[in-house]
């Protein structure tokens, strides 16, 4: 079980039925939620005066978003944030098929994983059964 996961998606809805699957299926013990990426650079700013001890262990990370879209919170995150929590893995999430574009991710070492929401909690399953998030995480039940 994951037990901080930071949750990046601009749908109020989505945020709030993934929240609720991710808890209810104890794939995490706490999800937070924010609706774009400067919010959740500013989550992750707030935890930096903690010296990031409570920094989430999985983010899930939409691409599409105003304000900051999953590329530029990734280009930001990469640049402030990786090298003080490398243990941290970020996971893209889309509803729709970016296969074009996902090349891109590779450039990013903290991103390990493309998921589609229609399959995201089978996926994430399955992913923490082959430990292939980060060797500290307990297995999903």
């Amino acid at each position: 079980m994951i037990k901080h996961l930071l949750l990046i998606d601009d749908h109020e809805d989505s945020l709030f039925v993934l929240k609720q699957l991710l808890l209810k299926k104890e794939i995490a013990e706490r999800v937070t939620t924010c609706r774009n990426g400067k919010e959740g650079l500013e989550y992750l700013t707030q935890l930096e005066t903690n010296h990031l001890a409570t920094a989430p262990e999985l983010i899930l990370l939409d691409l599409d978003m105003p304000v900051m879209n999953g590329w530029q919170f990734l280009d930001e995150y990469t640049r402030r944030f990786y090298p003080q929590i490398p243990e941290t893995s970020i996971c893209i999430i889309s509803s729709l098929s970016y296969w074009p574009q996902l090349n891109k991710m590779t450039i990013y070492p903290a991103v390990i994983r493309y998921f589609e929401k229609t399959n995201l909690f089978e996926d994430i399953k399955d992913l923490l059964r082959t430990h292939a998030i980060r060797p500290y995480l307990k297995e999903a039940s």
